[in-house]
């Protein structure tokens, strides 16, 4: 079908995501993840250090907003995929009349990536793609829409 394509990639040096159309288990290859990666603290020399430092991380209402702010951008990326049809229909809450359940993701989904020397504060996102997506289209949109985040601003 138009617009599938074997392997094409984008690539930077951030620890984070920008985006992925497809992954190894996802058989059709349908799928756009994405992730927020903002709020950072260094790793601990011993694992209470480090404990302490992640604690100070999740209490921070400014390394909080941080992420937020960043999430709220990449979920307005897409947002925008699925006003173009490109998105299937991306599941509410009960009774709220937003989507139909079965797209993916828009909610936060929040963990901590650790790295050898820092940990981040870390939101991913995921959706589906309609049938009609042009995955091409849907990449040249995430580029354009994700880069830079403002994780990185």
């Amino acid at each position: 079908p138009t617009g599938r394509v074997r392997r094409r990639e984008f690539v930077g040096c951030s620890p984070e995501r920008l985006f992925r159309v497809g992954s190894p288990g996802d058989g059709d290859g349908r799928t756009v993840t994405s992730e927020a990666l903002a709020g950072t603290r260094i790793r601990g020399l011993t694992p209470e250090a480090d404990a302490e430092l992640l604690r100070e991380l999740l209490s921070s209402e400014k390394d909080m907003l941080e992420n937020r702010i960043t999430g709220d951008f990449i979920r307005r990326a897409f947002v925008e995929l699925e006003d173009n049809g490109w998105l299937e229909g991306r599941g509410g809450k009960e009774g709220d009349g937003k989507g139909d359940g079965g797209g993916g993701s828009l909610e936060p989904r929040y963990f901590v990536r650790r790295l050898r020397h820092l940990q981040h504060i870390c939101q991913t996102f995921e959706g589906t793609l309609s049938e009609s997506a042009n995955v091409i289209d849907v990449s040249r949109s995430l580029l354009r829409g994700l880069h830079p985040t403002p994780a990185v601003c």
